[in-house]
């Protein structure tokens, strides 16, 4: 019975009104569809580059007012790719990454060094 109470009591708070008439719930599920997004677009992009079946994991990191994202994609023949293939493949996911989050204003894209079988991506606003 406790935890229905907080349930309530958390579910109230989280409909309240952040801005204007975008509620808390409204970012929530815009942030979501961010998230899927990008995740689907970074397989999307692994394929293209015969890298499919890549592992992609996403990790959100909020401390404050400021988050982060890390995206992490393994496959056993990055360390393969030519450099020319390594820079197509990252800016392809710069660019897409861009569009995507477009609509969050001063998101840092990163786009780390690749090892020989992993690298991953941050953005940071």
């Amino acid at each position: 019975m406790v935890m229905g109470v907080i349930f309530c009591i958390v579910s109230v708070f989280m409909m309240r009104t952040v801005s204007g008439s975008e509620t808390r719930m409204q970012q929530i599920d815009n942030i979501r569809q961010l998230e899927e997004q990008t995740m689907k677009l970074t397989g999307q992009i692994m394929c293209e580059h015969y890298l499919s079946n890549a592992g992609i994991t996403m990790t959100q990191i909020c401390t404050g007012a400021e988050w982060k994202y890390e995206i992490l994609v393994h496959h056993a023949r990055i360390g393969k790719l030519s450099d020319n293939q390594v820079e197509e493949m990252k800016l392809s996911l710069y660019q897409q990454m861009k569009k995507i989050w477009s609509a969050e204003s001063a998101v840092d894209i990163q786009i780390n060094e690749m090892t020989n079988d992993s690298f991953c991506i941050i953005l940071i606003k």
